[in-house]
């Protein structure tokens, strides 16, 4: 869906509404899949690191998990908290 608006800043918009609307013949439907990975140190009680991933449309969850753990390490090692 495709919109255009009133106002030419991007804190303008308030109270202006929405001047057209478009939206393309037939439907689309689309599935985003988003994952937080999240490390904690239990006896520090502490979030060591974070990170969020998103995809659209996996093919396979399975192999989009593996791959998303694999980066999420490879980030660690080189972050320094994975040996």
């Amino acid at each position: 869906m495709w919109t255009t608006t009133s106002y030419s800043t991007l804190w303008g918009y308030y109270g202006y509404g929405w001047t057209g609307v478009y939206s393309p013949g037939g439907m689309r439907k689309d599935t985003t899949l988003v994952v937080e990975t999240l490390i904690h140190s239990v006896p520090l009680d502490k979030l060591l690191w974070a990170g969020v991933s998103t995809t659209t449309n996996p093919e396979k969850a399975p192999v989009f998990i593996k791959e998303l753990v694999d980066a999420a390490v490879k980030e660690m090692k080189k972050q320094g908290l994975v040996k």
